[in-house]
């Protein structure tokens, strides 16, 4: 992974501003991914594979953006479009080797360690910003709309 560029630590404030954006709708992808993570599972998408998770946002995630032009119920405009760029996340991750995790035993254990090293890495970037970071907070938000 590359670093920051330079530019990130300068007084641009309109760059900065972008990064902050781009950082807090990363976070919702997150919850979005994290959502439909629990909701599903990884098997479904072990079994597409990279070429059918391509397909399926073809065929189901972009159609949903190009052809809806209200919020419905559990499936907000919004929700549609972090949804596909989460798409694009586990396509990498496939492509990595990294989807599924080994067992569902080691999956479960591992969980929780994903999570907070992924909010680690968030703090970090939000420290590099001065953004405040609740770390405690972001847990709860994941939790409350998982429904424990």
């Amino acid at each position: 992974m590359s670093k920051f560029p330079a530019r990130l630590l300068s007084d641009d404030i309109g760059y900065v501003h972008v990064c902050k954006t781009f950082y807090a709708t990363q976070l919702e992808a997150l919850q979005v991914f994290c959502i439909k993570h629990h909701q599903y599972g990884p098997d479904n998408i072990a079994a597409l594979g990279p070429d059918g998770v391509l397909s399926r946002m073809r065929d189901d995630k972009l159609s949903r953006i190009t052809h809806t032009d209200s919020d419905t119920p559990g499936d907000s405009i919004a929700d549609n479009h972090l949804d596909a760029s989460n798409y694009m996340l586990i396509r990498l991750m496939l492509l990595r080797k990294q989807w599924p995790l080994p067992t569902p035993v080691e999956q479960s254990a591992n969980m929780l360690t994903q999570i907070v090293a992924a909010l680690d890495a968030l703090e970090t970037f939000c420290n590099t910003f001065d953004l405040v970071f609740e770390y405690d907070a972001a847990i709860e938000q994941i939790k409350e709309r998982l429904g424990q």
